[in-house]
C-alpha cells in the first residue's frame, strides 16, 4: 500500500515484477485477505469505507460502507468473521470500536459486546488473522492485546502486561507477535526483543520459527537488520543480519504496520526506504563474492552500450536477492547490493543473482570499471567501453508469436508485428536507449520529463528500407528512466517486404531492426 498516493501495488511473487496498481479509498492503513482468499479487503482510514478486490478476476468489486462515522483503520478475516478496527467520535474525542461486515451482501454493523467486555478499543488498534483462521489477534497502542474467537464469537482472552505497542504485528497458530514483544497463544509475553533505537517493522512465522525486521527511527543512521525467532526458545537470541535497504517504519497518525511477508519458495519480501525488496530463506548463510562476466545493452543485449543508456550485468552472485525500484527517481542501492562505474553509483532498476538492471550516467564515456558491492564483498572489476550513443531498440516478446522491435503504430496504438504491419505516410513511435545527450539536461535515475520535453542534442538519422524517414521527435519517453521515444513518418516510397530494415544512425553507432510494411 502506498498511502500519500492511495494506491495498491501488486507485484509477483516469482521475480516482483509489478502486475498492476489499484486505487483504493482515502489513506489506506491496513488490508487482509478474505478466508476463502477470493478477495482482498482495504480498511481506507480517512473514509467511512473499505475497498474490495476481486482476487477471481482482478478487478475491484467496489466500495464497502461503514456505519456513519466509522473511519477504518485495521481488518482481519478468520474462517468465520471480517472484523473491522474503526475510529468512532465520541467522548469528546476519538475512540474505537469493532464493526462486522460481510463482503458478499455488503452487509455492515457495529458489534455489540465482545463477550465479557465492552465493545470499546484504543482507536490506534491493529488487527491480523490467527495462523489457522480460528481467530483474531487484535494489538492496541496502549498495550492492551485481545484475542476474538471465531466459533465463540467474541473475545475470550484481554490482556494489558505490556507499557505501549508500535511497530510489528503478527500471529501464528501458537503464538502472537506484537512491537518487540512474543506472546504465547494465552497472550502472556514470553519473549522481549532489544532493538533499541531501532523499532520493530516486520514479523513472519514459519513453521515453528518466526523472522523478524527492525528499522532505524527519527535521526539514528542505521540499514536495520533481520533475524530469525526460534519459537521453541524465544528467550535465546539470534545473532542479527544487517540489511542494505531500511525497513519501512510507522508514519506519525498510525503507530503499527506490517513490512515482512514469507513467500512458498521460501524466500520473504520486505517493503524498505528504496522499494520492495526479496530476500533470500537462507539470507543468514554465507553469501559468495559477485562476479561480472558480461555487460550488455538492456534493449537488444548488445556489447555496445551508451551514455544516459539502460545496461543488463550478467554474471554470478551479484546480489542475495531478487528485489526491483518501486520508486522514483531509482535507487542506487537495492537489494543489498550497490553497483559503481568509475566510482559512481549507478542507479538500479532490477537486481537478482545472475541480472543487474541499471542507467549509465549521461555523463560517462570511454573505458569504464564497473564493480559490483554486496554483502559478499566486492566482486571483479569489468571493464566496458562506453560511448556517446550506442542506439538500440527494445524488443517485446509476445511468447508463441514471436519477439519485435519496440515500434508502436500511432494509427492503433498497437505493436507493429507482422500481424500488425506499418503503412507509408503513417507515424511510428520507436523506444530505444543509448541515443546520446539530451537538452535540457536529466539526472541519472530519474524519468523524462513532460515539460520541457527533454530532446536529443543530436538528432538521430533514420532510414526504412533504405530511404530517408522524416524524424519529428527526438528524446526521452516522459515518465521513463532511460528510454528514449522516436516519432518516425513511414515514407511514402518505402519498400514493401516482411523484413525490411529500419536503421537508426547517431553519430558513427547506429542499430538496425527489421519491420513488415505493407500498402
Amino acid at each position: 500500500l502506498e498511502q500519500p498516493k492511495n494506491l495498491l501495488y501488486v507485484f509477483s511473487s516469482n521475480d516482483l515484477r509489478l502486475m498492476g496498481a489499484f486505487r483504493t479509498g482515502n489513506r489506506p492503513s491496513w488490508m487482509s485477505f478474505s478466508a476463502d482468499k477470493r478477495f482482498l479487503i482495504i480498511a481506507n482510514s480517512a473514509g467511512e469505507n473499505l475497498t474490495v478486490i476481486n482476487l477471481d478476476t482482478m478487478q475491484p468489486k467496489g466500495l464497502q460502507f461503514l456505519p456513519q462515522g466509522h473511519n477504518p483503520i485495521s481488518v482481519a478475516a478468520d474462517n468465520a468473521d471480517v472484523l473491522v478496527a474503526a475510529r468512532v467520535p465520541g467522548g469528546g474525542g476519538t475512540g474505537g470500536v469493532l464493526d462486522w461486515i460481510e463482503v458478499v451482501s455488503t452487509d455492515a454493523f457495529e458489534l455489540g459486546r465482545l463477550g465479557i467486555y465492552e465493545n470499546a478499543i484504543n482507536p490506534n488498534a491493529a488487527m491480523v488473522p490467527m495462523g489457522d483462521l480460528s481467530g483474531v489477534f487484535i494489538a492496541e497502542a496502549d498495550g492492551n492485546v485481545k484475542l476474538w474467537d471465531a466459533t465463540l464469537q467474541k473475545v475470550v482472552i484481554a490482556r494489558k502486561d505490556l507499557g505501549g505497542l508500535q511497530g510489528s504485528i503478527a500471529a501464528g497458530t501458537t503464538a502472537v507477535a506484537a512491537g518487540g514483544s512474543l506472546l504465547n497463544r494465552s497472550l502472556v509475553p514470553v519473549a522481549t526483543f532489544v532493538d533499541t533505537p531501532n523499532t520493530a517493522a516486520g514479523f513472519v512465522f514459519v513453521g515453528n520459527k518466526g523472522v523478524r525486521t527492525s528499522a532505524p527511527t527519527g535521526l539514528v543512521v542505521d540499514t536495520g537488520a533481520i533475524q530469525r525467532v526460534n519459537l521453541n526458545q524465544p528467550d535465546q537470541a539470534v545473532s542479527p543480519v544487517r540489511m542494505a535497504e531500511s525497513p519501512a517504519v510507522p508514519g506519525l497518525t498510525y503507530p503499527f504496520l506490517r513490512t515482512l511477508a514469507a513467500l512458498r519458495n521460501g524466500s520473504f519480501v520486505s517493503t524498505t526506504s528504496s522499494g520492495v525488496v526479496q530476500l533470500d530463506g537462507t539470507f543468514d548463510a554465507g553469501i559468495a563474492i559477485p562476479q561480472i562476466t558480461a555487460i550488455t545493452s538492456a534493449a537488444d543485449f548488445s556489447d555496445q552500450v551508451g551514455s544516459g543508456g539502460l545496461i543488463s550485468i550478467f554474471g554470478r552472485n551479484l546480489a542475495p536477492q531478487t528485489a526491483s525500484a518501486g520508486t522514483l527517481p531509482l535507487p542506487t542501492a537495492l537489494g543489498d547490493v550497490c553497483v559503481t562505474a568509475n566510482g559512481l553509483r549507478l542507479p538500479l532498476l532490477y537486481v537478482s543473482p545472475t541480472q543487474i538492471n541499471a542507467q549509465l550516467p549521461f555523463e560517462m564515456g570511454g573505458q569504464t570499471a564497473t564493480l559490483v558491492h554486496s554483502p559478499g564483498g566486492l566482486g571483479n572489476t569489468f571493464y566496458a567501453e562506453v560511448k556517446e550513443a550506442a542506439p538500440a531498440v527494445f524488443r517485446v516478446n509476445l511468447g508463441n508469436a514471436g519477439s519485435f522491435p519496440a515500434v508502436v503504430r500511432a494509427e492503433n496504438n498497437l505493436l507493429a508485428t507482422l500481424a500488425n504491419p506499418v503503412r507509408p505516410n503513417e507515424t511510428i513511435l520507436v523506444y530505444a536507449t543509448a541515443m546520446g545527450p539530451v537538452g535540457p539536461p536529466v539526472d541519472a535515475g530519474m524519468p523524462g520529463p513532460v515539460s520541457p520535453l527533454a530532446t536529443s542534442v543530436d538528432p538521430p538519422s533514420i532510414t526504412l528500407g533504405g530511404v530517408a524517414a522524416p524524424l519529428y521527435f527526438a528524446g526521452l519517453a516522459p515518465g521513463f528512466v532511460g528510454v528514449y521515444q522516436l516519432n518516425v513518418k513511414v515514407p511514402g516510397d518505402a519498400p514493401e517486404g516482411v523484413q525490411v530494415p529500419l536503421t537508426i544512425s547517431v553519430g558513427d553507432s547506429s542499430t538496425t531492426v527489421n519491420l513488415r510494411v505493407v500498402r
